[in-house]
């Protein structure tokens, strides 16, 4: 497994993981993966949320955005949020 490169929570507060790969979402007591990044393909670097979903980054500045099993119930004055690797918060 690749070392995690962030850690955010999203607006109701459930934890997300992102490795240079992988995109993890806490259910219960144990991580999920919800995206898979091919191998070659530029490394993922930022995670954040949305009142339209997940935001991803990768390290050329490519986005993947994504839906989220929550996001209903997120409000919709959600302002966008980046995390980005490295950073201190």
């Amino acid at each position: 497994a690749l070392p995690p490169v962030a850690l955010a929570f999203d607006p109701c507060g459930v934890p997300w993981l992102l490795t240079a790969r992988e995109v993890l979402r806490q259910e219960e007591d144990r991580w999920v993966c919800v995206h898979r990044r091919q191998e070659g393909l530029a490394a993922l670097v930022a995670l954040g949320f949305s009142a339209k979903g997940v935001l991803i980054l990768d390290e050329l500045g490519g986005l993947i955005s994504m839906d989220s099993p929550d996001r209903e119930r997120w409000q919709a004055g959600v302002s966008t949020s980046l995390l980005l690797a490295g950073e201190d918060s």
